[in-house]
């Protein structure tokens, strides 16, 4: 089979759509799916060694949640005392849909969400409706194997999903050779702003490992 010929079969597969009708940057990411070998990735930045569940196979999940914390110009603030009273187990397993398991949305509430002022029903509604805001890329969230791919294009990927967010508005991190992850800066009405100098940290790998969906 000829490269052409299996570029466009992924394309039909994964979008639906011929490959003369993608976008360059759709283009690029098929290429890369087409030609790339599987990257080795550590298993330790994944949470396999932890038996994590949200990493069994099966599950589906593409890029889940991690979490939504406020952010000065320099740091944030984190472990905050708080009034507040602590989600129910019950809470915090609703949101695993978007975060992968209720132990990081109970941990993020700790760490972030006491420093918010929400109270844990809000601040975990809040973390929804912004995860809600930010399309995943179908060519990017239908993945079927590791690939090494350019940081770049991933966030070329993000940045054609989501033309309401400008490319000084997100960052792509990487983390030991691994896409680790996009973070969008939000106001606090949960509106695309510029990114402060101590959040920008783009990733300028041009091999960089990108797991498939399980």
């Amino acid at each position: 089979m000829h490269a052409g010929d299996h570029n466009a079969e992924l394309a039909q597969a994964l979008l639906g759509v011929s490959y003369d009708q993608l976008t360059p940057v759709q283009r690029s990411v098929i290429d890369l799916i087409a030609t790339e070998q599987p990257s080795g990735l550590n298993p330790k930045l994944t949470g396999d060694d932890r038996n994590d569940p949200q990493c069994d196979k099966g599950r589906g999940l593409t890029w889940t949640l991690h979490g939504l914390w406020p952010q000065y110009d320099s740091g944030y603030p984190s472990d905050c005392r708080s009034v507040a009273s602590d989600p129910n187990r019950s809470d915090s397993t609703q949101m695993a849909d978007i975060m992968g398991g209720a132990g990081l949305a109970f941990y993020e509430w700790k760490k972030h969400g006491r420093c918010s002022g929400l109270s844990a029903k809000s601040y975990y509604a809040t973390m929804r409706k912004a995860y809600k805001t930010v399309g995943i890329p179908p060519i990017i969230a239908k993945i079927s194997k590791d690939l090494s791919v350019p940081a770049s294009v991933i966030e070329d990927a993000f940045s054609e999903s989501n033309p309401q967010i400008a490319r000084d508005q997100m960052t792509v991190t990487c983390t030991q050779g691994m896409i680790q992850e996009l973070r969008i800066c939000l106001t606090k009405d949960l509106e695309p702003r510029r990114c402060g100098a101590d959040t920008i940290k783009d990733c300028t790998l041009k091999d960089a490992g990108l797991q498939a969906v399980r």
